[in-house]
């Protein structure tokens, strides 16, 4: 026999379960976002000198998370590389659904496929050149990232640099499409990105239109007023070369309207230096002065001397008797024009060596001779100069001692 029985009363209604399992999720989304928060710290501060499993080391710990967080990011980097940024990728990409609430429905089915992406970015890191500072003997996606690389260049039928390209052009497009998929990612919600990326792109382009216009009218303002001060300058440049012309025009005419120095005195002032130099080399303690007698007898001794007129040849009468011979002169000195020390003129012109008839013979004429000169050359500025010249006479010769 059977007895009907009363169904019993859910624990909490619907409203509190789904409030429960809506808080579960959003709970599970920040416990996500930590933990990949965590790996990208671990990734990010990673050191190959850091103390871990395969290194014993006494040096300090740069891993932000300590021993912990070395001991861990070495070997996800040894094994895959770079591609160990897919792990923080994926945990911060379902935490935010999570906790937002988009897509939470796909998450399992999606990361299923998550270690594959891992892999593929691996194998995409390999295909790259190692920066300068990487210390490992392995490639930027890690052991496997290498070996997987090297069998697919065996494997393809061209060359190692033809093959590494276009791998890596095909890897980082797969890669690309297998982290959009595994992240939860649908066609309407790549549409709406692409549509924000493409809204974004237009209005950055705006943006830095409107920023290109402002800094132009700007610079138009700054090089108008860079013009009016250029303009200022060359005007101001303008007129100070006016000024400087007008003064030196105005110099020019003072310095002709000034006579210039006459000969007589610039020699004045030559002999003044000249003299005072001397007196002050001799005696610098004494001051001297000159007169104007004293300066009229330097430039007479300084002076060049004047070009006096060639002498006229005393000529004898026709009537006289001829002139007995004249004894040789003696020797004179070059430099002074005076005698020489050797002949003794008081004895070549003594009355013994010196005939009587020729002392006879050559007394003066009772007229002045130098009359007839300037009578015949016409050199006192008056007399013309006589149209027929007198006959030669001869000169007796000179007494000693003149």
């Amino acid at each position: 026999m059977a007895y009907q029985t009363r169904g019993r009363e859910p624990l909490l209604d619907s409203n509190t379960q789904a409030a429960l399992e809506k808080r579960g999720k959003e709970l599970l989304g920040l416990a996500l976002i930590a933990v990949g928060l965590m790996i990208a710290m671990m990734i990010g501060s990673y050191s190959p000198d850091d103390p871990n499993w395969m290194l014993a080391s006494d040096a300090p710990v740069q891993n932000w998370l300590g021993r912990f967080g070395a001991s861990v990011a070495q070997p996800i980097v040894m094994i895959v590389g770079r591609g160990a940024w897919m792990l923080p990728l994926v945990f911060l990409t379902w935490g935010g659904r999570l906790l937002l609430h988009r897509g939470e429905e796909r998450a399992m089915s999606r990361l299923t496929f998550a270690p594959i992406v891992v892999a593929l970015a691996a194998v995409f890191a390999a295909t790259l050149t190692p920066p300068e500072g990487w210390s490992h003997s392995f490639g930027l996606g890690g052991l496997f990232g290498d070996t997987v690389l090297g069998l697919l260049l065996t494997v393809l039928p061209f060359g190692a640099g033809l093959g590494v390209n276009l791998l890596a052009l095909l890897l980082g497009a797969g890669t690309l499409a297998a982290a959009a998929f595994v992240t939860g990612f649908t066609r309407e919600e790549t549409r709406g990105l692409w549509q924000m990326f493409l809204l974004g792109l237009v209005m950055a382009y705006a943006l830095g239109l409107r920023l290109m216009g402002r800094g132009a009218t700007v610079s138009m303002r700054a090089a108008e007023v860079l013009r009016g001060r250029i303009g200022d300058e060359i005007e101001a440049r303008r007129e100070q070369m006016r000024r400087d012309a007008d003064l030196a025009a105005e110099e020019e005419a003072a310095a002709r309207a000034v006579p210039e120095p006459s000969q007589t005195q610039r020699v004045s002032a030559v002999v003044r230096a000249h003299a005072a130099k001397r007196m002050a080399a001799s005696a610098p303690s004494e001051a001297l002065a000159y007169g104007p007698e004293e300066d009229e007898a330097l430039i007479e001794e300084t002076a060049p001397a004047r070009r006096m007129p060639p002498a006229v040849t005393r000529v004898a009468p026709r009537n006289m008797p001829p002139a007995p011979p004249v004894p040789p002169a003696p020797p004179m000195e070059a430099q002074h024009g005076g005698w020489a020390d050797e002949a003794r003129p008081e004895e070549a012109w003594s009355d013994e060596t010196w005939p009587q008839s020729a002392r006879a013979e050559a007394d003066w004429p009772e007229t002045d001779p130098r009359e007839d000169d300037i009578a015949a050359t016409g050199w006192d500025g008056s007399a013309e100069p006589a149209q027929q010249a007198a006959p030669a006479r001869r000169l007796p010769p000179a007494p000693p001692g003149t």
